[in-house]
């Protein structure tokens, strides 16, 4: 038809969203990066998140943001807006929220906010009341000790017998599995 088309959205859910988009975001965190000589391992990422985490004594993080805000802004590409309570973006803060954690570097703390931590118990009291899990129920579970394990390595030791169950269940989404005794006093750690 003499016509081109394109697409200037992508589908939510897609498979080649994320990939899509990510192409953009990484590609101004390289140059950012770069550009400001901060070194890798302070600068992380998440999608569209970028925790910058550096030593207080070396304008790394005050350097990069500079950059990375420049190249934005020369992109025309809108930042989210400085967070009052630092919990989505925040510049150059020593305590706030970062991918879900609350993080205070003076007294060197981290915590999960008090909803994550209610839902947590309120699985696990469910879990262990009940006896059985479906496939639903385990995942949601494994989700939220997984989101804890991340800030500890302590539980890491008492999910095997719980990535089993996950296994069989995975394999059966139909069912529902009696929890065995192991599982049982691993979750009640």
């Amino acid at each position: 038809m003499g016509k081109y088309f394109i697409e200037t959205r992508q589908l939510f859910g897609a498979k080649t969203s994320v990939a899509n988009y990510d192409i953009v975001g990484n590609t101004i965190l390289s140059i950012a990066k770069t550009k400001s000589e901060i070194p890798n391992k302070f600068v992380h990422r998440q999608i569209d998140d970028v925790p910058v985490v550096s030593s207080a004594s070396k304008n790394w993080c005050k350097n990069f943001l500079d950059i990375y805000v420049k190249i934005c802004e020369d992109l025309n590409m809108v930042l989210a807006p400085e967070c009052p309570k630092n919990e989505k973006a925040f510049k150059c803060k020593t305590n706030g929220k970062v991918l879900g954690i609350i993080f205070d570097t003076e007294d060197l703390s981290w915590s999960l906010p008090k909803e994550k931590i209610a839902k947590t118990i309120l699985i696990l009291d469910s879990v262990l009341d009940k006896g059985t899990v479906d496939l639903e129920v385990m995942q949601e579970l494994m989700v939220r000790l997984n989101d804890f394990g991340q800030l500890s390595y302590f539980p890491q030791g008492f999910k095997g017998p719980l990535n089993r169950i996950l296994g069989k269940l995975q394999q059966n989404p139909i069912c529902e599995f009696q929890l065995i005794e192991i599982a049982k006093k691993d979750l009640k750690i």
